[in-house]
């Protein structure tokens, strides 16, 4: 009887197009490295040594820019240009892959791809399950 083996390829075209694509949105930004002081109050709230030093991540890019930056993507992709809006800026992003084609693979290394061009250090990764969290924070 044969045995099924998988084979992981960090180099699958349709991959590497996904992380380009989702760094092409961000075109004409600069690198930043944004940090911030913030003092904590005493209303209840927890208190970091008087002080806390946080991390922003801060888009350089005209709106107009951000858009014209997404239909290019768009195009490049065959895709239908959208101009949604949420809460009056274009902010929302979607990656979307079929299951079993590398989508885990695909953020992660967008992330990476994002900090490395960009300093983007923050990032919020939305899961529909238990069983698909354990699996990301395997990765």
């Amino acid at each position: 009887m044969t045995t099924l083996e998988f084979q992981f390829s960090s180099e699958e075209a349709h991959q590497k197009d996904a992380v380009e694509a989702t760094c092409n949105l961000f075109r004409g930004q600069q690198f930043t490295s944004s940090s911030f002081v913030a003092h904590t109050g005493s209303l209840g709230q927890a208190v970091f040594d008087d002080l806390a030093v946080g991390h922003a991540n801060e888009i350089h890019l005209a709106p107009g820019q951000l858009l014209n930056n997404l239909h290019e993507v768009q195009e490049s992709g065959c895709l239908p240009l959208t101009n949604v809006l949420t809460d009056g800026r274009l902010r929302d992003f979607t990656i979307e892959m079929e299951t079993g084609t590398g989508k885990t693979y695909v953020y992660i290394r967008s992330i990476y791809e994002l900090n490395k061009r960009y300093g983007v250090t923050k990032f919020v990764i939305v899961v529909p399950s238990v069983a698909i969290r354990e699996g990301v924070l395997k990765s």
